[in-house]
């Protein structure tokens, strides 16, 4: 990568980005009971984000999924496996759930789309 872009990256970061954690969920089904228990580990990261988007379209109806927030990570701080429907972002104390991990062309960016859970 060109130096003069890691460096504005560097800098967007510093200037906008703000602490989140990557919430990576595990789940565990008991067999004899059907009984689901879910352990998680968190890694620490920075987030640069986009304005928080609300659709329009009312719940009840399920033809569009909602998309309430984007943030932009740096790839090498994703965890390995980090996907939906088992990846969270927690951000000032909301969770958000991961509904798509797209990985920059660049391999230097990764964009998260969210919605609150």
């Amino acid at each position: 990568m060109v130096p003069e872009i890691t460096d504005d990256i560097d800098v967007a970061f510093r200037d906008w980005g703000e602490p989140i954690l990557l919430r990576t969920v595990t789940r565990a089904v008991d067999e004899a009971t059907g009984a689901v228990a879910e352990s998680s580990v968190d890694s620490s990261a920075v987030a640069i984000f986009a304005e928080e988007v609300r659709s329009a379209t009312p719940e009840a109806s399920r033809t569009h999924h909602r998309r309430d927030a984007e943030a932009v990570v740096r790839t090498e701080v994703v965890p390995s496996g980090y996907a939906p429907p088992l990846a969270r972002v927690v951000r000032g104390g909301v969770v958000y759930e991961v509904s798509d991990v797209v990985g920059g062309a660049d391999g230097v960016l990764t964009e998260l789309s969210l919605r609150v859970a």
